[in-house]
């Protein structure tokens, strides 16, 4: 067994200008995409020191979180390079807001924006880590309330069939993708979400390769994913099928994406990049045009372990 090491350090509260003590810090250890929340959690002293034990070598998340809360009061990176880590500081009460505006391009009629929900979703934790939420005003404005410094994706849920956000532009310049910064200094404002409704639609079947009775019974999970190098606001859609092995993936962006099929229950973590390169043979690619509706049949890819 490989050797472990230790990271120590501090919380320390903004406001109070003191340690802070009401939390527990937990590791998350991130390669690249694939992401595992480590169960190594250490709660805070009454002179705000932590430490936590038995990490292997690597890059991690630091969250400190409060109470029972999933939520992430503060965030700070650690790397571990065949040595302990002593000097780890996570700052809470520096949280900031988020405004900007929806911008509509080409709408249908009767668009109404407020049953949209705008969402930063914590880009080095895991997928299931809970999201800011705010909300959006009839005149198109959001704002999203006492977001922690780190860096997010913006997500909207509650889009109608066909819309997805195609662009993020910040001081008058467009973004890359959907990642923004929060800093401790200053709030984000002046954020404006594109948002296209020319979305296209993927319907499928998975073909299962064992034809038995148990084979029929699996319950599957589609996972249509960017290329490595994707173009605009590609994000990875997933859905589970019917049970006759049917699946649908609407209001996707226009682009090319690989489109794989595993079991519900598999280990494999899809968002690791070595992972889809051995899933290579399962994959169906697709070509998406705008408003188009495309057809496709893909393997069960169940042989791996």
């Amino acid at each position: 067994r490989g050797r472990s090491y230790a990271i120590a350090g501090t919380v320390w509260d903004a406001f109070a200008e003191g340690p802070f003590t009401r939390c527990v810090v937990q590791a998350v250890q991130h390669d690249s995409l694939y992401r595992v929340s480590l169960p190594q959690a250490a709660r805070v002293s009454r002179d705000g020191v932590f430490v936590l034990r038995g990490l292997s070598s690597g890059d991690y998340t630091l969250v400190a979180r409060q109470g029972s809360s999933e939520g992430a009061v503060a965030q700070t990176h650690a790397s571990i390079r065949d040595r302990h880590v002593e000097d780890a500081r996570l700052i809470v009460g520096l949280p900031q807001p988020v405004t900007g505006e929806i911008v509509l391009e080409n709408p249908p009629e009767g668009i109404d924006v407020t049953d949209w929900i705008p969402q930063l979703a914590p880009v080095a934790l895991p997928e299931w880590w809970p999201r800011a939420e705010g909300k959006v005003a009839a005149n198109r404005q959001f704002t999203i309330h006492g977001v922690s410094p780190a860096r997010y994706r913006f997500e909207l849920s509650g889009l109608p069939p066909g819309a997805y956000l195609k662009a993020l532009r910040f001081g008058g310049q467009p973004l890359a993708n959907s990642e923004i910064m929060v800093l401790p200094e200053a709030p984000v404002s002046g954020l404006r979400a594109v948002i296209g409704f020319d979305g296209a639609t993927v319907h499928g079947k998975v073909r299962l390769l064992d034809s038995s009775e148990n084979a029929q019974s699996v319950q599957t999970r589609v996972f249509l994913m960017p290329q490595q190098s994707p173009t605009g606001f590609q994000l990875p859609k997933t859905t589970e099928t019917t049970p006759d092995g049917s699946f649908s993936l609407g209001s996707v962006a226009p682009g090319s994406y690989p489109l794989y099929a595993l079991p519900a229950t598999t280990s494999l973590q899809i968002f690791d990049p070595a992972v889809q390169a051995a899933l290579g043979r399962y994959a169906r690619q697709v070509d998406l045009d705008p408003n188009e509706t495309v057809n496709a049949e893909i393997p069960l890819a169940s042989q791996l372990r």
